[in-house]
This record gives C-alpha cells, sequence and structure tokens, in this order.
C-alpha cells in the first residue's frame, strides 16, 4: 500500500515541493496505525523505518520533518533521526 498524500495547489517555484501526510498507507499497527513516521512515540521502530521507506519511495527527494511550534520564533526543520536507505541522517 502507498502512503497516502495530500499534495497542496500552490503558485510555487517549479523546485519547491511540499505534501502532507495522512494515516493511511503504512504497517504500524494499534495506536500507531498506519503511517507512523514518528520515531519518539513508542511505536516498534522497524515499522517506523517502514513507514519511512514507504514514503521515501512516493517523494523524489529526502523527506525532513517540520516540528509543530505554537509560536511566533521560528524552529529550524529537522532530519529524521532514523536513517532511511539513502539519508545520511
Amino acid at each position: 500500500m502507498a502512503p497516502e498524500c495530500i499534495i497542496p495547489d500552490w503558485p510555487a517555484p517549479p523546485n519547491v515541493g511540499a505534501l502532507q501526510t495522512t494515516r493511511r498507507g503504512g504497517v504500524s499497527q494499534g495506536p500507531y496505525a498506519s503511517l507512523n513516521l514518528g520515531d519518539h512515540v513508542g511505536d516498534h521502530p522497524e515499522h517506523v523505518t517502514a513507514n519511512r521507506r514507504l514514503l521515501q519511495g512516493r517523494m523524489m527527494a529526502s523527506p525532513c520533518s517540520m516540528p509543530k511550534w505554537h509560536s511566533a520564533t521560528p524552529k529550524p526543520m529537522r532530519r529524521w533521526r532514523t536513517p532511511l536507505a539513502v539519508f545520511v541522517s
């Protein structure tokens, strides 16, 4: 099953892309079903790794995450801590 994603329709330059995942299309079970990408919530690490590989297979670039930050102060994006197939970190 492929990860379900929402792709925005916006006037962005051709080299800029974005997507929002839903919870559909992954391998996690129970309270983390199905496309859990978080490595810090208690899901099985092998499920998170498999979900991230599924997502990476759908993308044309290495994923990064933007933390949810409720503030007027910007916070930088970070690479996932769990390496993927072509991830450096």
